[in-house]
């Protein structure tokens, strides 16, 4: 009877912390349980040479939602659209009223902090507000 209860409660406390110890997918990271807000913090060009931000590019923010929406803002000027992540981890921006995307390759993405690369090679790290 000690045996059952030992192997009940083993099981027990390996399901809860199984259940506890989730990994968040991409696009949680990502948009949060909500939205999250992103801003540029370094850039890279393609030969892997760091590049100055200029100061309107450091106040450039990116609001990815849970729905698939996103928003950029850039001083006064405002761009929307969807987002999708596909299973190659690749960032998907469809911008709305327009025919132009973007694809970037995620590099690293966790809660704080994004590395992109754009199809020029060119790459964007990120901060999450």
């Amino acid at each position: 009877m000690k045996i059952n209860y030992v192997l009940f409660l083993l099981t027990f406390l390996f399901i809860a912390d199984s259940c506890t110890n989730k990994e968040l997918t991409n696009e949680q990271k990502l948009s949060g349980e909500s939205s999250k807000t992103w801003t540029a913090k370094r850039e890279f060009n393609a030969e892997g040479d760091k590049e100055k931000l200029t100061r309107e590019e450091k106040k450039e923010s990116m609001t990815f939602y849970s729905n698939g929406k996103f928003n950029m803002k850039s001083g006064t000027d405002a761009m929307s659209g969807t987002w999708t992540i596909s299973g190659d981890n690749t960032l998907s921006l469809v911008f709305e009223n327009s025919s132009m995307s973007e694809n970037f390759q995620i590099i690293k993405l966790d809660d704080d902090d994004a590395r992109l690369r754009a199809g020029d090679g060119s790459e964007l790290v990120l901060d999450a507000d």
